[in-house]
Formats: C-alpha cells, sequence, structure tokens
C-alpha cells in the first residue's frame, strides 16, 4: 500500500513558472481540432487526450526534442507535469507513442507552431493590459499628491 499525501500543487508551484501561462493559452484553443475522432468505447478507458497533447507540447515546449521515455519520467518526477494531470496517473512512453502514432492529425512540431502566434497574440494582450494598470496607477498616484496637499489642513 503506497499512501498519497494531499498536495496543494499551486502553492508548491512558482506564481511565475510557465506553466500557468502555457496551461492558460491551451485552454483558450480548441485542442480536438489536433486529435483525430474518438473511436468506439470499447476495454480500458483511454487517458484524457487533451492532457496528454498538453504535457507533450509543454515538453516541447521547455525541452524541446524530449524523448518518450524522458517525457514519462517527467510525468512522474516534475510537480509541473503532475500538476498539468490533473491527478491522472502518468502515461506510459508506450501510451505517449500511441498517442502520438495514432491520435494526432499533425506532427507536435506543426501542432506547436500553430500555437505560437496564439500565445504572442495572448501576451500581447497581457501586454497592453499592464500598460493601461501603468497608466492607471499613475493617475492615482497623482491624485494621492494632490490630495495630500489639501488634507494635512484639515487634520486635527
Amino acid at each position: 500500500i503506497q499512501m498519497k499525501f494531499p498536495l496543494d500543487l499551486d502553492k508548491i508551484i512558482e506564481i511565475s513558472d510557465p506553466i500557468y501561462t502555457f496551461n492558460e493559452i491551451m485552454d483558450k484553443v480548441d485542442l480536438r481540432k489536433y486529435l483525430v475522432a474518438e473511436g468506439s468505447k470499447v476495454g480500458r478507458p483511454r487517458l484524457d487526450s487533451i492532457k496528454l497533447l498538453k504535457i507533450i507540447l509543454f515538453a516541447f515546449m521547455e525541452y524541446g526534442y524530449a524523448s518518450l521515455r524522458n517525457i514519462h519520467k517527467l510525468c512522474n518526477t516534475d510537480i509541473r507535469f503532475i500538476w498539468l494531470l490533473d491527478g491522472t496517473p502518468a502515461p506510459s512512453h508506450t501510451k505517449i507513442s500511441n498517442f502520438i502514432n495514432e491520435q494526432l492529425t499533425d506532427n507536435i512540431e506543426n501542432i506547436f507552431n500553430i500555437l505560437c502566434p496564439l500565445a504572442r497574440q495572448f501576451f500581447r494582450q497581457i501586454l497592453q493590459i499592464l500598460i493601461h494598470l501603468k497608466y492607471f496607477f499613475l493617475f492615482l498616484e497623482d491624485q494621492f499628491q494632490s490630495y495630500q496637499q489639501w488634507l494635512p489642513q484639515y487634520l486635527p
């Protein structure tokens, strides 16, 4: 019997880790269009295709061409991959290979290159929001300074 400790992975992974941004972008994209339509549901339940695609793309993003055995190892040892799997057991290198060969409509590199412009667009939107926030805080600072000039005369 192996005990499993309840861990809040969000508290372990640094807030600035790219896994959060990667997952946010992937959640905004319809990843099913890169997958072959699901066949029959007979036999053992399949692993979640979207999660498998995410771990493969994240490995590609972080490590370039990672071997299937390395991706399997990352799913068992890297807290970010465990977080992406969200409670799903780590797939074996054979399952990852079968998924790539049988479930994807294109190769990983092409899918990654299609998704990169979407990520750039997401970052442009974030940058615009940050620029607006900067001007908003500058405005607030200016307002605060003007209140500081006349406020002391009303204080006891």
